[in-house]
């Protein structure tokens, strides 16, 4: 099996992060545009909903007792 390119980048992106054991957040981005700045606006964004630093999550608060929670839609 052989990975190969496309050839070009762009700004779609679908991802995910846990909320907690058995709970998923999901998102889709698709920046307006083709190429490197839609890109960039891509990486920068999925770094607001990134799994690996859940206190930076954009998405999720942090409760009482340390663990996270999917914030409530429309706020």
């Amino acid at each position: 099996m052989m990975l190969r390119s496309a050839g070009h980048v762009g700004g779609d992106l679908v991802g995910y992060f846990p909320v907690r054991p058995g709970v998923v957040g999901l998102f889709g981005l698709d920046v307006s545009g083709h190429g490197i700045s839609s890109a960039l606006m891509t990486a920068r964004l999925a770094g607001y909903l990134s799994a690996s630093t859940p206190d930076q999550n954009l998405a999720l608060t942090l409760l009482p007792g340390g663990s996270y929670a999917a914030r409530p839609r429309g706020r």
